[in-house]
């Protein structure tokens, strides 16, 4: 049993206090709870705190096991932590090719100031992987893994032998396929000093050119209209969101975004991207040109797994594993961006911080001889111009879309449907709603899409649905 955030889908054991899911990664306190006959009494101390530290296990020199964790993200955090609240007390080795330390990635789309100081945005400080003896190793790219011999080689030479290991590596930013996509103003996304980058190149009046309209590309040009750039994206798509959201919900978030100043315009492709002096020019399929200071690409992701030598991979080069993380490779499992894995209802790969979180999580306790499987109803939230947007489930195609709310004004939920069965959710300004849909879907117990539409079940007591399976 747990306790959820209706934010940000962090779950927590509601005995422990531990995290157990999402984006949580303190516990928060627990205290002694008493029935004296029909009375529940709690003791409180006289000053709560919000969060406390999790419970951790401590190194045992005489535990010669070697757990290895690869990539320095959200999921590889999530992994060394579980390790040591699962009771792990052996050797734990954190590589990540980047000189930070783990730090959160989604924040630099939408507050690209805060890249200038990445120990802001630091996830676990160098204390705490000390204390807990998880030994990380910085600016360390992998040159091979093989999954066979249980072998990791550094581009330094040096090798790590494991006895489980989990990727974590996510996904890196899709180049431009076009002539003059690799120019030096042509700027993509991932790291710190990329988004230094973005934000010198972009500043107030320069006028700047975003290529990709899905959820980075938008966030990115939420994030340089607030900073005074004007601002135009150009989507393959008729409209931002389209290929998650659908028209309807498109044409809205781009009527949102144009009376913030972003001019889009939709389906349309560059076809080559000039330099011009100081300025920069795109040539688009249609023959039309566009000139701009500097271009920021948000066109999708490619899986870090070319470094993975002897296991399964999908037609996108990313990991495949089993229900419980497990590649097809003896004490080797992957989370996050970079792993496809099984469902009762096929394949999938999802991009999500959430889910990469919850997956490292789960790789880390079947390292430990566990078959947990990864159980989660993928879950994602973003902020475009202060609102956010929150979305639960995996549609890749719906025959009825039923909108509960005020689409123009941003207050909604909105049910995607197929066969009339509610694959996934999206919302605005409704919270908990989609958090309260997750957990519905996890335990296979969200109503159908009829009795939503003939009142018989409503928005406002999807909660009453959930305390019914208790």
């Amino acid at each position: 049993m747990h306790v959820v955030c209706p934010w940000h889908n962090a779950a927590f054991d509601i005995r422990t206090g531990q995290p157990v899911r999402g984006a949580g990664l303190q516990a928060i306190p627990t205290y002694t709870v008493a029935v004296e006959s029909d009375d529940v009494i709690v003791d409180l101390p006289r000053n709560m705190d919000d969060f406390v530290a999790p419970v951790m296990a401590q190194r045992d020199s005489q535990d010669t096991r070697v757990f290895l964790v690869v990539g320095g993200g959200a999921a590889g955090v999530a992994a060394a932590d579980a390790l040591r609240q699962e009771g792990y007390t052996g050797r734990i080795v954190l590589i990540t090719e980047e000189r930070h330390l783990p730090y959160d990635r989604p924040v630099l789309s939408k507050n690209l100031g805060k890249a200038s100081d990445p120990g802001s945005l630091s996830l676990r400080d160098q204390e705490y992987f000390d204390k807990h003896e998880i030994e990380i190793r910085r600016s360390a790219k992998v040159e091979k893994l093989d999954a066979a011999t249980k072998t990791l080689r550094l581009s330094s030479g040096q090798t790590v032998e494991y006895d489980a290991a989990v990727v974590a590596t996510g996904a890196r930013p899709r180049e431009l396929p076009i002539k003059g996509g690799a120019l030096p103003g042509v700027l993509g996304l991932r790291t710190p000093e990329d988004a230094q980058r973005i934000a010198a190149a972009c500043s107030s009046d320069k006028k700047t050119v975003v290529i990709g309209s899905s959820f980075i590309g938008m966030e990115l040009a939420a994030t340089l209209r607030r900073r005074g750039c004007e601002v135009t994206v150009l989507g393959m798509e008729q409209v931002p969101f389209e290929r998650v959201l659908g028209t309807r919900l498109g044409i809205v978030l781009k009527d949102f975004f144009e009376s913030k100043g972003v001019k889009f315009m939709g389906g349309k492709v560059a076809a080559e991207i000039k330099q011009n002096g100081s300025s920069l020019q795109v040539s688009l399929k249609t023959g039309e040109v566009l000139t701009c200071d500097s271009i920021v690409v948000g066109v999708g992701v490619v899986p870090n797994a070319d470094f993975v030598d002897g296991v399964r991979r999908a037609r996108d080069g990313s990991l495949v594993t089993d229900d419980c993380l497990k590649t097809s490779a003896e004490g080797l499992y992957a989370a996050g961006d970079v792993c496809t894995y099984e469902t009762p209802g096929g394949s999938m790969r999802v991009e999500h911080w959430d889910v990469a979180t919850s997956q490292g999580r789960i790789a880390a306790k079947n390292m430990l001889g566990k078959a947990e499987k990864f159980d989660q109803t993928p879950f994602f939230w973003t902020s475009l111009f202060g609102k956010n947007l929150r979305y639960v489930g995996h549609c890749t195609e719906f025959d009825e879309l039923v909108v509960d709310g005020d689409l123009k004004k941003l207050n909604f939920v909105a049910y995607y449907c197929l066969k009339n069965e509610v694959k996934a959710v999206a919302t605005m300004s409704r919270d908990p709603v989609a958090v309260v849909v997750g957990e519905l879907m996890r335990m296979k117990r969200m109503p159908p899409i009829h009795e939503l539409k003939s009142g018989k079940v409503s928005t406002a007591t999807l909660a009453l649905e959930l305390k019914k399976t208790k």
